[in-house]
C-alpha cells in the first residue's frame, strides 16, 4: 500500500460514501488512479482483517460498524512508513526533509530503516539529491563512520526548506484547525516544521493583523506564517544566520520593521527563542512586499450593488469620454474601495467635507462635469443625496488612470546608480519595477564607475546620490521610495520618455465575433470557446486582457452547473454542494468551499442578499481556477440567520478571478430576480429550461 492507497482509506474511514469523481478532486488523485489504487487498498484492508471499499461504478464506500471504523482509525493512525510502498519521489522528498530538520548527520542505514528500504536504494536517491542541490549551490557532504550532512549557505538552505514545506502543505486546511487526511509526505512536513510553531504563529499574525485594523491577503499570510516555520525549525538545530543583512540599515528604518520587531517578542515569548537581527530583517521584507485588505463592514448589505455600480459608471464614463477605462483592473478596485465607505456615509446621512473641490471642478473640468452627467443618469438609490464633493473624490479615480494610460504606453530605458553597495542598489531596483510597469532597468552601477558605462539609449538615470557632472537626466531619490519619490519618478517619466498612445478597438472586434458565432451557431460551452478565440488573437499579436471579457450569467451557467430542487442539510451543506459543483468542473479546489464557509462564519450572513436568495463566495482568489458561477435552489429551504430574509431556497455560487469580469453576469442575475419570482424560479426542476429561461432574460436587457 502507498500513501495514496492509505489516504483513501482514512477518507472513507468517515462512513461517507462518494462519487468516485468527488472523492479524486478533494484527494488531488484522477479517477483512473482511484480505481487502481482501490484495488490496493482492499488488498492491505483483507490481509488486515478489515472490510473491503465498495466500489460501484461510480460510488465509494467503506461499510463498517462504528467499533470496526474506531478501531480502523486507531490502527491507521499508528502506521508509519513500514506500512507503505513510497514512490521515488515520495522517498527522496522525505529524505530531504529529514536533512534539512535534522541537527547532525544522518548515515544511510537510518534512512533505510526509516523508509523500509534497501540500503543501496537509499543511495541511488542520496545521488539524485546530491545533483539536485548542487543546483541550488548546496554541498551533500559525506564523512565516513558519521554519515551524510548538508552544507552551504544557510540563507540557501532556508530557501529549499521553504520551497519543500510550501510545495507539499496544504496550507488551507492546515490552518482551518479541522480533522483531514494528509498524505504521508505532508504529516512529515508538519511533524518537522509545522507542528511546533503553526498554532501559536498564526495567533501572533492574527493579533498584528488586528493591531494595524487590516488583514493580510492570503498569499502573505500563507508566506509569513511559512517562512517563520523554516526560520524557527533552523534555528532550533543551531543554524541561527548571525551576519548582517545587507539591506538592514534601510529596513531599520521602516515602518514594518518595527512590526517585525513586535512579532519578534511575541515569538521569544512563546517559544523562548530570540530572532536574530538578519531574521527580524528577513520578516521586514516580507511585511514590505505584502499585501493587505481593508476590513469593510459598510459593505456587508450592498457589496454586490456597490460591483455593479462601479461597473455602470466606469462604463459610462468609458463611453463619454471614449477612454477604454474598463480595461483596467486598478481602477474597478479603487472605484470599489472608495464607493463602499461613501454609500455607508450616504445611507447615515454623515456630512463630508472636501476643501479640494474647486480646484479639482477647475483643473479637471471635463472629467468632473461627465461624471455628475453619469451619476444622474444611472439614478442609483445606493448614491441618494450624494453631494458635489463626493463627485469632486470620485473624479481622482478616472484622472488617476488617464495618468496612468500615459505611461501604459511608455517605455521608460532607466539607469540606476548608487553610491557603492550593489545591494542597496537592486533593492531600489526592485522597488522601483513593482510599482513602474513601463521601466526597464538597462544597467546598474556604482557613481565611480559611471564614467565608464555605457549609457548608450538610456532616457534618464534614477539615483541615491547627487550626479552634479553627469550628462544624461537623473533625479536623486531615497534608497527606500518615498511617496514623493514615487512623484518624482513619474515627473521623469513624463519629460523624458517618447509616448506611443495606440487606439484599442480589439475587445469590440473580439466581442462581435463572439456575438456572431453565437447567433449563428449552437455551442455546447461557449466558455471555453472564448478562451480558445483569447488565445487565436493573442498568437495572431492582439491582447485581450482576461478582465475585459464579462461573460453573461447564461454563459456562466450552463445546465451542468445549475442544481434543481435540492435536498440539503443546513446552509453549510447547501454551500458545500454549490461549491462542490464547481470543484468538478476544476474550476476551483476544494479550498474554495471551505473559504467560502470561513466567510459567511467570520462576517455574516451578508451573502443573503435578498428574500430567499444568497450570493455566496469565498476570499479572493483563494483556491479559484477560472471564473465559474453555479446556482442551486433548494426542496427544503435553509437559514443563514439574516435578520429579514431567511430562508434561503436559491444559492448563487461565484468564484471570482478579479474585480470586475464577473459584474456583467452579477447584472443579469439581478435583472433575472427583478423579473421573475423566487417561488416560481425554484419550482423549475430542469436545469435545461432553468438555463433557457436566464438565456431569454440577457436578451430582454
Amino acid at each position: 500500500m502507498n500513501s495514496k492507497s492509505f489516504r483513501i482509506i482514512k477518507q472513507l474511514c468517515s462512513g461517507q460514501s462518494y462519487q468516485i469523481d468527488d472523492l479524486g478532486s478533494k484527494l488531488g488523485i484522477s479517477s483512473r488512479v482511484i480505481r487502481y489504487e482501490i484495488e490496493k487498498a482492499n488488498s492491505f484492508l483483507y490481509r488486515e482483517g478489515f472490510s473491503k471499499i465498495e466500489c460501484s461504478r461510480s460510488k465509494v464506500s467503506l461499510s463498517v460498524s462504528e467499533e470496526e471504523r474506531e478501531k480502523l482509525k486507531q490502527w491507521l493512525a499508528g502506521l508509519s512508513a513500514d506500512y507503505f510502498t513510497l514512490s521515488a519521489d515520495e522517498r527522496k522528498t522525505i529524505i530531504l526533509i529529514l536533512l534539512l530538520s535534522s541537527p547532525g548527520y544522518l548515515t544511510s542505514q537510518f534512512l533505510a530503516d526509516t523508509l523500509s528500504v534497501s540500503k543501496s536504494c537509499i543511495d541511488k536517491d542520496l545521488s539524485v539529491i546530491k545533483t539536485q542541490v548542487k543546483k541550488e549551490g548546496l554541498q551533500l557532504f559525506s564523512k565516513p563512520g558519521s554519515g551524510i550532512f548538508l552544507s552551504g549557505n544557510e540563507q540557501k538552505i532556508r530557501e529549499l526548506c521553504f520551497g519543500v514545506v510550501e510545495h507539499n502543505l496544504h496550507f488551507a486546511d492546515y490552518i482551518s484547525g479541522e480533522k483531514y487526511n494528509p498524505g504521508y509526505v505532508e504529516r512529515q512536513v508538519q511533524k518537522y516544521f509545522c507542528d511546533a510553531w503553526f498554532n501559536s504563529l498564526v495567533a501572533i499574525a492574527h493579533g498584528i493583523e488586528e493591531k494595524a485594523n487590516k488583514k493580510l491577503s492570503y498569499n502573505s499570510l500563507r508566506n509569513l506564517i511559512l517562512n517563520l516555520c523554516v526560520i524557527l525549525t533552523r534555528i532550533s538545530i543551531h543554524k541561527s544566520i548571525l551576519a548582517d543583512h545587507e539591506n538592514q540599515a534601510l529596513l531599520q528604518a521602516t515602518n514594518e520593521y518595527k512590526v517585525a520587531e513586535e512579532i519578534s517578542r511575541q515569538v521569544e515569548k512563546c517559544f523562548q527563542v530570540e530572532l536574530p537581527l538578519y531574521d527580524r530583517c528577513t520578516l521586514t521584507v516580507l511585511l514590505v512586499s505584502s499585501k493587505y485588505s481593508n476590513p469593510e463592514p459598510y459593505l456587508k448589505e450592498d457589496w454586490a450593488q456597490v460591483q455593479i455600480l462601479a461597473d455602470r459608471i466606469i462604463r459610462a464614463m468609458s463611453k463619454r469620454l471614449q477612454i477604454p477605462f474598463y480595461d483596467e483592473e486598478e481602477i474597478y478596485t479603487a472605484l470599489q474601495a472608495h464607493l463602499g465607505p461613501m454609500i455607508f456615509r450616504l445611507k447615515n446621512k454623515m456630512p463630508n467635507d472636501n476643501p479640494n473641490l474647486e480646484l479639482i471642478k477647475t483643473n479637471y473640468e471635463d472629467v468632473f462635469k461627465n461624471l455628475t452627467s453619469v451619476i444622474d443618469a444611472i439614478h442609483s438609490p445606493l448614491l441618494d443625496g450624494i453631494q458635489e464633493e463626493d463627485i469632486a473624490y470620485l473624479s481622482l479615480h478616472f484622472c488617476a488612470s488617464i495618468v496612468r494610460r500615459k505611461r501604459m504606453f511608455t517605455v521608460s530605458n532607466v539607469a540606476i546608480v548608487c553610491v557603492h553597495g550593489i545591494g542597496t542598489a537592486t533593492l531600489l531596483k526592485e522597488l522601483i519595477c513593482s510599482r513602474f510597469k513601463s521601466i526597464r532597468i538597462i544597467t546598474i552601477t556604482t557613481g565611480s564607475d559611471l564614467n565608464f558605462t555605457d549609457l548608450e539609449g538610456i532616457d534618464f538615470i534614477i539615483s541615491s546620490i547627487p550626479l552634479p557632472d553627469c550628462a544624461y537626466p537623473w533625479v536623486q531619490v531615497n534608497p527606500i521610495l518615498t511617496d514623493e519619490d514615487y512623484q518624482i519618478i513619474e515627473n521623469m517619466i513624463e519629460k523624458y520618455s517618447t509616448k506611443n498612445n495606440p487606439t484599442d478597438n480589439s475587445l469590440d472586434f473580439f466581442n462581435d465575433i463572439v456575438s456572431t458565432v453565437e447567433r449563428q451557431s449552437v455551442m455546447d460551452n461557449l466558455p471555453n470557446f472564448v478562451d480558445s478565440l483569447q488565445e487565436c488573437f493573442t498568437r495572431a499579436g492582439i491582447s485581450i486582457k482576461h478582465n475585459k471579457i464579462q461573460p453573461s450569467l447564461y454563459q456562466l451557467l450552463p445546465p451542468e452547473k445549475i442544481r434543481c430542487n435540492q435536498n440539503t442539510l443546513d446552509w453549510k451543506d447547501a454551500v458545500t454542494l454549490a461549491g462542490s459543483i464547481l470543484v468538478e468542473s476544476q474550476d476551483v479546489t476544494q479550498d474554495f468551499i471551505q473559504s467560502m464557509i470561513d466567510t459567511v462564519e467570520n462576517t455574516g450572513p451578508y451573502v443573503v442578499i435578498s428574500k430567499g436568495v444568497a450570493l455566496i463566495h469565498g476570499e479572493g482568489g483563494l483556491g479559484v481556477n477560472h471564473l465559474a458561477m453555479s446556482l442551486v435552489t433548494l426542496k427544503n429551504p435553509v437559514y443563514f440567520h439574516h435578520p429579514t430574509n431567511d430562508p434561503v431556497k436559491l444559492i448563487l455560487c461565484l468564484a471570482p478571478i478579479d474585480n470586475s469580469s464577473h459584474v456583467s453576469a452579477l447584472e443579469d442575475f439581478m435583472n433575472f430576480l427583478r423579473s421573475n419570482d423566487v417561488d416560481t424560479i425554484c419550482e423549475e426542476d430542469d436545469p435545461v429550461v432553468l438555463n433557457k429561461s436566464l438565456h431569454r432574460s440577457a436578451l430582454l436587457i
